[in-house]
């Protein structure tokens, strides 16, 4: 594969000056204080929640961009690759009360999947976004000195190359 999936959707919301405005109208409708999202809390690669917290000193928020499956489905022919990318978002945070850990994970869900909406269409040659996603929540649970949560962001690419 000539493009690092997970990389170029990483980069597209590392560079998206709409991630930080969405958060700040998100945050002040749901009356919550956000952290600082900086560019090193979004990383190209999945690690555990356990893992993570150990090599990242558990620095929250952070948003884990992985592709989980490719496939080759030779929709057009007669290129070498044409087919479907699946990619996913995790989005990991910690608060000391559940009930704001909630309030925030709805806005930075909300926040990401806007970023996902302005920037659909072609990302790269032979790389298009459609448009679409999926998104899960986890329950908040206890974890070192506060609470944690995750939702997860599913969506699927288009890839044809020769």
């Amino acid at each position: 594969m000539r493009i690092n999936l997970s990389a170029e959707l990483a980069s597209i919301l590392r560079q998206s000056p709409e991630l930080p405005y969405y958060l700040g109208v998100y945050a002040e409708a749901q009356n919550v204080h956000l952290s600082t999202l900086t560019p090193l809390n979004i990383q190209d690669y999945a690690l555990s929640a356990e893992l993570s917290d150990r090599t990242t000193g558990g620095r929250h928020p952070l948003l884990a961009v992985s592709c989980t499956r490719i496939s080759n489905t030779r929709d057009e022919k007669f290129r070498t690759f044409s087919g479907k990318a699946e990619l996913q978002i995790e989005i990991r945070l910690s608060h000391e009360k559940p009930d704001q850990l909630s309030r925030l994970v709805q806005v930075f869900t909300t926040a990401v999947c806007e970023v996902l909406n302005v920037n659909r269409g072609e990302w790269k040659p032979g790389l298009y976004y459609p448009g679409g996603y999926e998104v899960s929540f986890l329950s908040p649970k206890f974890g070192g000195r506060s609470f944690t949560q995750s939702a997860t962001i599913k969506l699927s690419v288009h890839l044809a190359f020769d």
